[in-house]
C-alpha cells in the first residue's frame, strides 16, 4: 500500500517551514537591532543613527563634522571656540561619547558591546580617560593610612572621614 501526502500533511509541512522561516527572520532582525551604532543628537534631538562598519564623514548642520573610520568615531571639525570635542579619543563599539557643548552636539554609541576587561565604558570617551588616583589620596611610605594633602598642607587619615579629610566619596579623574 503506497501512501501519498494528503492535504493535512502538506499543511503541516508548510506550517513547520513558515515557523522556521519566521524564527530565522526574527533572529536576523534581532542581531541588527543590537548592533552598535553611532547616534548623533543636536539640541537633545536625534539627528541620525549610523552604522560603524561603513567609513564616512557626516556633516552635522553647519557646525560640526564627525568621521567614522575603521569602526571608530571622532569629531573631525567643529565651529566652536575651544575645539575640546576634537581632542576626545575616538569612540567605538565598546561605547563612549563625544560632546560639543557650544554647538549642543552629542555623539554616542548605542547598543555598545561590553568591554573584554569588564570595565565601564563611559569613562574612556575623553583624552583624560586614564583612571588614576591623585597622589594626595595614596598612602605614604610608612605604610600607614595617613597622607599629606598637597593643596592645604593638612594631614588626612585614611581610616576616618572628618574635619581634616578632604577626600571626595568617589574620585572622578
Amino acid at each position: 500500500m503506497k501512501k501519498t501526502a494528503g492535504r493535512n500533511d502538506i499543511i503541516l509541512i508548510a506550517a513547520i517551514l513558515l515557523v522556521a522561516g519566521l524564527i530565522l527572520l526574527v533572529r536576523t532582525l534581532m542581531v541588527d537591532l543590537h548592533k552598535p551604532q553611532l547616534e548623533i543628537l543636536v539640541n537633545n534631538e536625534q539627528y541620525g543613527v549610523y552604522d560603524l562598519d561603513k567609513d564616512r564623514e557626516i556633516r552635522i548642520g553647519n557646525t560640526n563634522v564627525c568621521e567614522i573610520k575603521n569602526g571608530e568615531v571622532r569629531m573631525k571639525d567643529a565651529k566652536c571656540p575651544d575645539h575640546l570635542c576634537m581632542e576626545f579619543l575616538p569612540i567605538d563599539e565598546t561605547g563612549g561619547s563625544i560632546i560639543c557643548l557650544p554647538n549642543q552636539v552629542i555623539l554616542h554609541i548605542i547598543n555598545a558591546k561590553e568591554k573584554e576587561d569588564g570595565e565601564d565604558n563611559w569613562w574612556d570617551a575623553s583624552s583624560g580617560s586614564e583612571n588614576k588616583t591623585d597622589e594626595k589620596y595614596e598612602n605614604n611610605d610608612s605604610g600607614d593610612a595617613e597622607s599629606k594633602d598637597k593643596n592645604d598642607g593638612k594631614k588626612n587619615t585614611g581610616d576616618k572621614k572628618g574635619a581634616g579629610d578632604h577626600r571626595p566619596d568617589t574620585i572622578a579623574g
